[in-house]
């Protein structure tokens, strides 16, 4: 009996280790599976974001492209003579209102048949200074064939609170272009008043000029006078 009792007690035993070892074995495999899960998961995000590297280090940057001039048409017949009221147009015009700090964007359409256009005072980071060439007023619309200008090549572009634009052109050298032959037509148009003055003014394509005969220094720049 004794002896029965001894191995029904020995065969308990041995269950109760076989199901701790099952147990653990269970255990060390939920383990490991996750690990290797883990291991798994982060593997395959290192590849995405490396293809992602790759990706964007293949992209190449987008092109910033300066804003296109209006260029002229070379089919454009300029008229041999002027209209008979083309003296209403000579003298001096800046583009809007008033005289801020220095003269605005303005034009000379000159008695001799010649014009001038000089960009604004205020903004001093504008490579392009001025242009020079003959205008001719007919039916409308002033034909301007250009034939030289005048820009700012080299220097370097830096903070300056007293230019409109906040920026200014530092060093730089003044180069001029000739023998340009372009041609521009603008039409000419007598807006609605928007001032109380009598100050006379005209639109060239929609954009009003005011006349400032008044200014001796208004084209008080030297290579206008070669």
């Amino acid at each position: 009996m004794k002896k029965i009792i001894y191995v029904l007690i020995c065969s308990i035993f041995l269950c109760s280790c076989s199901a701790k070892d099952d147990g653990k074995k269970t255990e060390n495999e939920n383990t490991s599976a996750a690990i290797e899960d883990s291991q798994q998961s982060s593997t395959e995000t290192e590849n995405t974001n490396n293809t992602e590297t790759t990706a964007n280090a293949s992209k190449e940057p987008e092109e910033t492209k300066a804003p296109e001039t209006k260029a002229s048409e070379s089919n454009i017949t300029v008229p041999a003579t002027h209209d008979e009221d083309y003296f209403e147009f000579i003298g001096y015009w800046q583009l809007g209102q008033g005289i801020g700090s220095g003269y605005g964007a303005r034009y000379a359409f000159n008695e001799n048949g010649t014009f001038w256009w000089a960009c604004s005072q205020m903004t001093l980071d504008e490579r392009l200074v001025a242009k020079k060439g003959t205008w001719i007023f007919s039916d409308g619309k002033i034909y301007l064939t250009l034939t030289d200008e005048y820009t700012i090549e080299g220097g370097e572009i830096v903070d300056d609170p007293i230019s409109g634009s906040g920026k200014a052109i530092k060093g730089g050298e003044l180069k001029q272009k000739s023998d340009l032959n372009q041609i521009y037509v603008l039409t000419v148009t007598m807006p609605e008043k928007t001032t109380d003055t009598d100050q006379k003014y005209f639109a060239l394509d929609g954009v009003e000029y005011f006349n400032y005969d008044a200014q001796p220094d208004f084209f008080d720049i030297e290579f206008f006078n070669k």
